[in-house]
């Protein structure tokens, strides 16, 4: 099993810091407490933490100054601030400094465990996708030395991130398509997730693929084919509205009925 997520809580007000502790902790979760900056800096410096709750107001050292060299130092930290006072002034400080998150006293422990929760699982889907368009440039490496004969051209020197499938040309790097015979600045923008669904249809145009194995490559878990096919409906949608606009192939992504998704070439 894996380590529990860490949690450093500071805040100079021990009620806050046990009654939020505790809450963390029976939900699974390892925590630290600090009551100033300075002890802060010191428990980072001591033992990996991945996500720091905050409040602004501290004794000495300010927290918006702990949020400024937390992540300069631990730039993976995630941090929420847990502050007394809001303003506009305070939440944009909050956020240049690196703050995800800004949660207003008084809160319910229930409300700061929630928030806790929803930072840590889009950390990790986000470290998800990272891993995922890794392994997708490796992939597009290697498919780049195959001999795929007339379905995907032969990669140009010093440009293996590019894929080809009839007119397409997609730059898994830049997260761009276009027509074979535009120029890059008629190219279409695509998300992380549209560009790994597009360029697992254009590894293999032709064959249908089912929305069961694209749902996994894009988000790295496994679902139902019906919530796959819901997931990506609308992503597929966007798709094919930037492949007619940018690359003039309206019906270059086909859905065969009951089993999944295709590349028609030309």
């Amino acid at each position: 099993m894996s380590e529990p997520a860490s949690i450093l809580i500071v805040d100079d007000e021990a009620y806050v810091r046990t009654s939020v502790g505790r809450a963390l902790e029976l939900s699974g979760y390892a925590v630290q407490m600090a009551a100033d900056g300075e002890e802060a800096l010191q428990r980072l410096a001591a033992a990996t933490c991945d996500l720091m709750l905050l409040d602004l107001r501290l004794p000495g050292m300010s927290g918006t100054a702990v949020m400024r060299t937390a992540s300069q130092l631990y730039p993976e930290l995630l941090i929420i601030v847990l502050t007394g006072y809001a303003d506009e002034e305070s939440a944009i400080a909050a956020v240049q400094s690196g703050a995800v998150d800004y949660l207003c006293k008084p809160i319910s422990v229930h409300q700061v465990v929630a928030a806790v929760d929803i930072t840590l699982r889009a950390h990790t889907d986000r470290l998800r996708r990272r891993a995922l368009m890794q392994a997708l440039a490796q992939t597009m490496e290697a498919l780049a030395a195959l001999p795929l004969e007339r379905f995907i051209e032969p990669a140009r020197p010093r440009n293996d991130s590019t894929l080809r499938a009839g007119s397409l040309v997609l730059d898994v790097a830049r997260r761009q398509v276009r027509a074979a015979d535009h120029g890059e600045d008629r190219a279409a923008e695509l998300t992380e997730e549209e560009t790994a669904v597009l360029a697992a249809l254009m590894a293999q145009p032709g064959r249908i693929i089912s929305a069961r194995v694209l749902a996994r490559g894009v988000h790295g878990q496994e679902m139902t084919e019906w919530e796959a096919e819901q997931l990506l409906r609308p992503l597929v949608f966007e798709l094919c509205r930037k492949l007619a606009s940018h690359a003039g192939r309206p019906d270059a992504m086909r859905n065969a009925r009951r089993a999944g998704y295709f590349l028609a070439v030309d």
